[in-house]
């Protein structure tokens, strides 16, 4: 099985909980329905809720809160 990194986040009403994971298609469509299943059961927005998505995907806000650094990739232009 092919694997792909993905960035999950746990968030709450004060604070998030960010980490990257290696999942398989099967791994990662099991995470997508347990993070559905948090955000449909959350009855408010500081009750916890989990969001997965493609690292790929993610904006540098993202990348740098699980340690990615963004800037240096502009490093030699600035």
């Amino acid at each position: 099985h092919m694997k792909n990194k993905y960035y999950i986040k746990l968030s709450g009403c004060d604070d998030i909980t960010p980490f990257i994971m290696e999942l398989d298609e099967n791994e990662v469509n099991l995470l997508q329905i347990v993070a559905q299943k948090s955000r449909e059961v959350s009855s408010y927005s500081c009750m916890p809720r989990m969001f997965v998505k493609p690292l790929d995907e993610c904006d540098d806000y993202e990348l740098n809160s699980v340690g990615i650094r963004t800037d240096d990739m502009n490093d030699e232009f600035v």
